[in-house]
């Protein structure tokens, strides 16, 4: 059997090697349609066509190669044209960025003309002519270049240089360029762009970070706000309000401030307290917070998410405890094992391990750190698995360093107190060697556990 596995072994490395092989070898293919095609340097080679990351030799009923002054290039043949070159024109087209900009008298501001080809590969490189057809009175509007040589399919960019005088007035004041083909100026494109005077105002913008974060009903989140001043840089400093628009009923949704100075092109940031009501039932819940500039009508508004995860107290099913004890004589130790099996711990998230005794209903102190048992000290945390294991582990050990936890559960330093968790099992068991009260008297006595997880 172990022959026959190495022989499959080969033939998979030496097939995979062939595979590579070719694809390293494409590229340099004979074909009937590659005659004549060469590159920039003069030599001529073959070249096939590129498909799903290989090269293939081409049907040369379907492809033409073109070779043109922008490289070669391979183009489907036109149904009714056959293979031949076809050179098919079209508008360039023009944006200008930023389309709006604020400044100062006499400042000069930068605009980015981006001119793209969009004629047919076979076409080849063409030259636009750039020229500026309005520029306000008194301004100096210029371009870093008037001529652009641009293939097909592809873009080149002019900056355009704009200057009010040091008297222009407060206002928008626009501009256009138009863009031609040098050979044919029917074929052309122009776009206009603004210069603004003064403080010009926009929307600030506000996000959540996270925009989704989920714990347990009860407690709180904390949510990280940042605002965005989007005002121009002419503009002077300003004061936005923060209020809370939306929060689920019963919860508490409080932020840290409700008003941010920010200068403009800058952010500043807060944090909001999310609350959620313990009796909430699970699923998704969303808060809304919005922005607005002081005495103004620029605002914003944003949400987030607040995900109740399930509850586990086996409320569905009631868990079942095993408690194993010997008989004992007065002031002993006991040493006893206690499992508690619930269907519902394989799939949800534990927080908290309310775990206490009692001896004939009275609690049984001397065994635990208080009435309440684990909780306060524990705090079982079943968020994080080990990944050697299915077990789950505490993150850590507590403020106080009371417990020592590996990948198979949690040892307490100062009581003979071991808990473990097996996710898959759906059991928590927890071993403990206690003295029994010294006050309890000869007979049979009964010791209770409640457990609960939260």
């Amino acid at each position: 059997m172990k022959k026959f596995e190495k022989t499959i072994c080969l033939l998979l490395f030496f097939t995979f090697t062939l595979f590579l092989n070719k694809e390293v070898l494409a590229g340099v293919w004979k074909s009937c349609c590659l005659q004549g095609c060469e590159y920039s340097n003069g030599s001529i080679v073959e070249i096939g066509i590129l498909q799903n990351n290989m090269c293939f030799e081409p049907d040369c009923n379907k492809y033409i190669c073109l070779v043109t002054n922008c490289g070669v290039s391979w183009e489907p043949c036109v149904e009714g044209w056959g293979c031949n070159p076809l050179c098919t024109r079209n508008n360039p087209t023009m944006t200008i960025f930023p389309s709006t900009q604020a400044g100062n008298p006499g400042q000069t501001l930068n605009y980015f003309v981006n001119i793209t080809n969009r004629d047919s590969l076979s076409c080849g490189v063409s030259t636009f002519k750039l020229e500026i057809i309005n520029c306000p009175s008194g301004w100096n509007c210029s371009l870093t270049t008037n001529s652009l040589v641009i293939c097909p399919f592809k873009s080149n960019v002019s900056i355009l240089k704009v200057t009010p005088p040091p008297t222009a007035s407060n206002g928008t004041y626009s501009f256009t360029v138009k863009a031609y083909d040098e050979k044919d100026s029917s074929r052309y494109d122009f776009k206009s762009a603004i210069y603004y005077i003064g403080c010009l105002e926009e929307n600030p913008t506000i996000s959540i970070s996270p925009f989704y974060n989920e714990s347990l009903g009860g407690e709180t989140l904390l949510y990280n706000i940042t605002v965005t001043n989007m005002d121009s840089h002419t503009c002077g400093p300003s004061v936005f309000i923060l209020n809370v628009t939306s929060c689920p009923t019963n919860w508490n949704c409080n932020l840290t401030t409700t008003s941010l100075l920010i200068p403009p092109q800058s952010s500043n940031s807060t944090t909001i307290s999310v609350t959620s009501n313990e009796f909430s039932p699970s699923g998704n819940y969303s808060f809304s917070v919005k922005v607005a500039k002081i005495n103004s009508n620029y605002s914003n508004e944003t949400s987030a998410i607040y995900n109740i995860i399930r509850v586990g107290n086996c409320s569905e099913t009631p868990p079942y405890l095993i408690l194993s004890t010997p008989y004992l004589q007065r002031g002993a130790d006991i040493n006893a094992t206690i499992k508690i099996i619930c269907s519902e711990w394989h799939y949800i998230r534990v927080k908290d391990l309310n775990f206490s005794l009692k001896i004939d209903n009275q609690p049984w102190n001397e065994c635990f750190l208080n009435e309440k048992g684990l909780i306060s000290f524990f705090q079982w945390n079943g968020t994080e698995q080990d990944r050697s294991s299915s077990h789950y582990k505490k993150n850590g050990l507590t403020t106080n360093g009371e417990w020592y936890c590996d990948d198979r559960g949690c040892k307490h330093q100062s009581y003979n107190l071991y808990v473990y968790s097996h996710s898959r099992l759906h059991t928590l068991e927890i071993n403990f060697v206690c003295p029994l009260p010294s006050n309890l008297s000869f007979g049979t006595h009964t010791l209770s556990v409640l457990a609960r997880l939260y």
